[in-house]
């Protein structure tokens, strides 16, 4: 199996094969990474992405749900294996790494609108290649968390790190969500700027703070704001 890694967001890195990308005919380039944790407080971050850095054996993590662990039951069987072979200590961050029951009730009393296992992870074609890529937030054995993307291709995956999200640790959590965002064309923070999507996207929330759109074009992810 060929294992490709690349460089993403603002880096400029680049993927092995030409796809169809997303237009943004009218907004910034915003290519910051943010760092959320401790209940969904945002930090800079550079923005210099590195690349992956994947292991041979030896795949670990993940709580048990329904007698799966959550990466077995929501990331793509093809997913799974290639993390198995290639991503030693890595899982999806935990439920109760990605929010506290008091922040919960605080942003979701009525616990009806966020959902981990809608929130953890996005699958989508981001590339515009027409196979299935995969977001989502995944932390590993140190309690360093990373929003992660991975593009599908023939032979398996590309492994993109998109940002940082910080340390989790102690009584911290993530604080952040994605959800899906369709093509087509999307209202931003500022109304005279609105982004064209020529292939799916995903939104970034950060709970109680901002949200935007990450989203695939020129060879890395670019973002921009829908609120503050």
């Amino acid at each position: 199996m060929c294992i490709l890694l690349a460089v993403c967001a603002s880096c400029g890195g680049t993927r092995e094969g030409g796809n169809t990308e997303n237009t943004d005919t009218t907004s910034s380039d915003t290519t910051s990474n943010t760092t959320s944790n401790n209940e969904g407080n945002q930090q800079s971050s550079d923005t210099t992405s590195t690349q992956v850095d994947p292991s041979s054996t030896g795949y670990t993590g993940g709580d048990e749900h329904n007698g799966f662990t959550a990466d077995e039951e929501y990331l793509a069987p093809e997913l799974y294996k290639y993390m198995q072979a290639n991503m030693k200590g890595w899982a999806l961050v935990t439920p109760q790494q990605w929010l506290s029951n008091d922040f919960k009730k605080v942003i979701d009393p009525s616990d009806t609108l966020i959902k981990y296992e809608k929130s953890i992870v996005v699958k989508g074609d981001f590339n515009g290649d027409g196979k299935e890529d995969c977001a989502g937030f995944f932390i590993n054995k140190a309690n360093e968390a990373r929003l992660m993307v991975f593009h599908k291709t023939d032979d398996g995956y590309e492994a993109i790190k998109v940002s940082d999200e910080g340390k989790i640790e102690g009584k911290a959590s993530l604080g952040a969500g994605i959800s899906l965002q369709p093509a087509g064309k999307v209202k931003t923070y500022d109304p005279s700027k609105p982004l064209i999507l020529k292939n799916e996207a995903f939104n970034y929330m950060l709970y109680g703070k901002s949200s935007k759109i990450m989203y695939y074009k020129d060879g890395k992810y670019l973002e921009v704001f829908t609120s503050d």
